[in-house]
């Protein structure tokens, strides 16, 4: 995003120009790009290069001039709108013209420019005038929006601790738990028995960064690799990576191995196969009966609505209480990005409507927030497809557990002498996760498709 500042034109040289790079506008930055051309030379500065500031100093002058003309127009045809900063920018831009009319003021220009690529007192004085000018990075990168992690309880390990499940002897459970193999692939990891005891080990597997290569010297600036390495962020690559991970165990389309199944399991004779055991007690018939909904009335064009509030609240209460004494609770819907305010298109705000708690809360916040007692928190996540229709809703309860050594990060550096010739270097960071998904947690996630 680009930002607009502009401080009150004053009768030195170095403030005009500070505000006319202050206006942000792309003529400017290339008029100012150009004159550095003019007076700089990478062989340093001889008597040659300052004739050519001489020589070249109209040209610079006429494009100034035609700058002013550029900020007249616009602001005649509205794209500047009139007021008191486009006014001092074209004041700004026509002082300019004034004063580089002056060849000695072109002159001391090209030499504060120089004097600021050396070294010393006068460098650094020179350095802090030329630092006045405001440079604004304009950007629209956009970056993707998924939490898949927030689907998992993250576990953090020393270097030598390996993660274990294991399960409760006494109530005959069985676990089946899915995770990442040493491959990188999805695999079934086996149990081993202790005695009594069944146990699970998970893999942790090691990732690697891409290499990221940098330059090394800047001919007119120097050294510049540190500048170029602050920009690199290692770790958030490594996050997203991970994230990419937990994308493919978790959503319906990338694998057939997701936790979401239509069914629950719950009469298999190999009791690891089974989603859950329930006490004889308990009636089959208020559970739910699988964690993959697909609403009724489903169209081409259907979005999120109240069959949609429905499923997941009452999804939650065929729970009831859980073991450990607890209920499951709702804590965010995920949803791709362009439904995510899909109930605009279920309210009419124009018109003799009468006005109820939910429409209300659509007109003043765009979503609903608050139904039947229950908050909603949705994530719009541009990276699920919209195509698919399909939410994913988490609830208080890990659908798995993603497993980091931190102690074990390293980062490389690949200083060689073949690189450095280049006037190159790469550096790269390693990083250690594993991940594990017991079949018996699958319920504790739940995926609605809201269109056909």
């Amino acid at each position: 995003m680009s930002k607009r500042i502009i401080t009150p034109t004053d009768a030195s040289l170095e403030a005009q120009l500070k505000a006319a790079q202050k206006a942000n506008a792309p003529y400017v930055k290339n008029l100012m790009k150009g004159l550095v051309n003019m007076i700089s030379d990478r062989k340093g500065w001889t008597s040659k290069v300052r004739e050519a500031q001489l020589t070249n100093k109209s040209t610079f002058v006429q494009r100034m001039q035609n700058a002013a003309k550029h900020m007249k127009v616009a602001m005649r045809t509205g794209v500047a709108s009139p007021g008191s900063v486009p006014n001092q920018v074209l004041a700004s831009l026509e002082n300019i013209s004034t004063q580089f009319g002056d060849e000695q003021k072109f002159k001391e220009f090209g030499n504060l420019l120089a004097s600021a690529r050396g070294e010393g007192a006068a460098a650094l004085d020179s350095k802090a005038v030329l630092s006045g000018f405001l440079t604004t990075v304009v950007y629209n990168y956009v970056t993707a929006t998924s939490r898949w992690l927030d689907f998992f309880r993250s576990v953090t390990l020393a270097n030598d601790e390996q993660p274990e499940l294991t399960f409760d002897p006494m109530n005959k459970q069985i676990l089946r738990v899915r995770s990442i193999g040493v491959d990188g692939g999805l695999e079934l990891v086996r149990p081993q028995k202790q005695g009594s005891i069944t146990r699970i080990f998970p893999d942790i597997i090691r990732l690697v960064t891409d290499d990221y290569e940098y330059p090394i010297i800047d001919p007119n600036r120097g050294d510049v690799r540190q500048e170029f390495i602050d920009l690199v962020d290692h770790a958030m690559a490594i996050a997203e990576a991970i994230n990419d991970y937990l994308a493919a165990l978790i959503q319906v389309s990338p694998m057939p191995s997701s936790p979401f199944v239509a069914t629950f399991d719950t009469t298999n004779a190999d009791l690891s196969l089974r989603h859950y055991l329930k006490d004889d007690r308990v009636n089959a018939n208020n559970l739910p009966t699988g964690n993959y909904i697909v609403l009724p009335g489903n169209t081409s064009t259907s979005t999120v609505r109240q069959d949609f509030l429905n499923a997941i609240i009452k999804y939650a209460g065929k729970w009831g209480v859980l073991a450990d004494g607890t209920s499951l609770q709702l804590e965010a819907v995920h949803v791709a990005s362009a439904d995510g305010y899909g109930w605009l298109d279920q309210v009419q705000a124009f018109g003799n409507q009468t006005i109820t708690p939910v429409s209300g809360q659509v007109f003043a916040n765009g979503q609903v927030m608050d139904y039947a007692g229950q908050q909603f928190n949705w994530v719009s996540d541009n990276t699920i497809d919209p195509a698919q229709g399909i939410a994913y809703v988490r609830f208080n309860r890990p659908v798995g557990e993603v497993y980091r050594k931190p102690g074990l990060d390293q980062v490389f550096h690949d200083t060689s002498t073949d690189l450095a010739k280049k006037n190159k270097e790469r550096m790269a960071m390693a990083s250690h996760f594993g991940v594990a998904m017991p079949k018996q947690w699958a319920p504790f996630v739940l995926a609605i498709k809201y269109r056909s």
